[in-house]
């Protein structure tokens, strides 16, 4: 939120998403096309740790491949 001219790099459409709620709280708000900060102190994000371990983690397979430069490719 801090630097204007970064691109989103992830993006969690929590509107859709009941369990991160639960977890981590309200989100930031979306106005106009902007995502607005929350107005909590610190972060804005509280950890409900009774909630998230009802999601435990669980591993995913994902089909990224790095090259020796870094840069990611779908294989």
């Amino acid at each position: 939120m801090a630097i204007p001219n970064f691109g989103v790099q992830e993006w969690v459409d929590f509107n859709r998403t009941a369990e991160i709620c639960e977890v981590v709280g309200p989100p930031c708000k979306l106005d106009g096309g902007y995502a607005l900060p929350n107005e909590a102190p610190g972060l804005g994000v509280d950890i409900n740790e009774k909630a998230a371990a009802k999601y435990p983690y669980r591993p995913a397979y994902m089909p990224l491949i790095r090259r020796e430069d870094g840069t990611m490719f779908v294989y």
